[in-house]
């Protein structure tokens, strides 16, 4: 067995350990860096995705509540089944929480599915 074959089914086992991050391919479209408290934001044709990977559960827990903030006007609703938590406007915005990730998707009607989308090639590892 390969050692890089070895490491990854280790570190599969190993289910507490956060998110580190989001591979660039699976991302739709260029990142554009904001700062280390607001994450990066991800533009593409007709949507955005904000992502926030939290070094501890405070810093997530304020980012969520900027996120919560930018949406509450239209009236979110909780949804099942997307990460720990999930909030929802219809097809066109998602907040969600996993673990240490909080992610925003905000486009025409896909908003639940790129969430997911991202959630499934969230990358855990040691933090650095």
């Amino acid at each position: 067995m390969s050692p890089l074959l070895f490491l990854s089914l280790a570190l599969a086992q190993v289910p507490d350990l956060p998110i580190v991050g989001i591979p660039a391919a699976n991302l739709p479209g260029p990142v554009a860096h904001q700062s280390s408290t607001t994450g990066y934001s991800v533009g593409f044709k007709k949507g955005i995705v904000r992502v926030y990977i939290g070094p501890d559960a405070a810093a997530l827990d304020s980012w969520m509540e900027t996120m919560g903030v930018i949406i509450e006007r239209h009236r979110p609703k909780p949804i099942e089944g997307l990460g720990d938590t999930a909030l929802a406007v219809g097809a066109n915005i998602v907040l969600v929480r996993e673990d240490n990730l909080g992610i925003m998707v905000q486009c025409d009607g896909r908003a639940q599915q790129i969430a997911r989308d991202l959630l499934a090639a969230a990358v855990r590892a040691p933090f650095p």
